[in-house]
Parts: C-alpha cells; sequence; structure tokens
C-alpha cells in the first residue's frame, strides 16, 4: 500500500508543478493587454475612486441623519468618522487631479 500511496504523491506533486507553470504563462500574457494600459489605469481608477467617495459620502450623511433622529449615537459617531475619512481622501484625489493637470498643462 505505500507503494501506490508514493505514486499517488509523485503523480499530484508533478501535475502541481505543470499547473504552476501553466498559471506562470498565462500570468505573463495578461500583463501585456489593454487592461494595463497606463492611461486607463489613472483616470479610470480616479473616476470610480470619485463616484465612490461621492456614494460613501451621501450615504453616511443619510445615515447619519436617520441615526440622529432615532437615538441611535454609536453608528451615528461611527458614520460621522466613515464620512470624515471619505472627505478627506475625496479631497487628497481633488490635489492630485489638480497637480496632474497642470503638469499636463506644462508639458
Amino acid at each position: 500500500m505505500k507503494i501506490s500511496n508514493s505514486i499517488i504523491q509523485n503523480s499530484l506533486i508533478q501535475s502541481f508543478i505543470q499547473a504552476k507553470d501553466r498559471i506562470g504563462e498565462l500570468q505573463g500574457t495578461f500583463n501585456h493587454s489593454k487592461i494595463n494600459h497606463p492611461k486607463f489605469n489613472s483616470v479610470g481608477k480616479k473616476f470610480a475612486l470619485n463616484i465612490f467617495y461621492n456614494l460613501g459620502i451621501i450615504l453616511s450623511i443619510c445615515g447619519i441623519i436617520w441615526c440622529y433622529q432615532n437615538g441611535k449615537y454609536l453608528p451615528a459617531g461611527f458614520l460621522v468618522g466613515t464620512a470624515a475619512c471619505l472627505i478627506y481622501f475625496k479631497i487628497q484625489l481633488m490635489k492630485e487631479i489638480r497637480k496632474s493637470f497642470t503638469q499636463k498643462g506644462q508639458d
């Protein structure tokens, strides 16, 4: 029985090695696709982050109002912190966008 277990273990190890090699080959092909284009990533990422920040801020403000009206002050405090962080991140994103536009204008 030990012989068959070792044969099974060896075949499993071989199949894992082959799968690992194949995954490495596939990762190399995906690195050159249009999805990783630098313009798409920077502009698309900033656009998506801006939408996410806006929605988060709006939902946090609505949640704060609801919590205050219903006397639930602990969740309201959490939402105030969340809204403050999202506002801070949005301001940083706006500064970064403004900086990139001024750099493009000078070039």
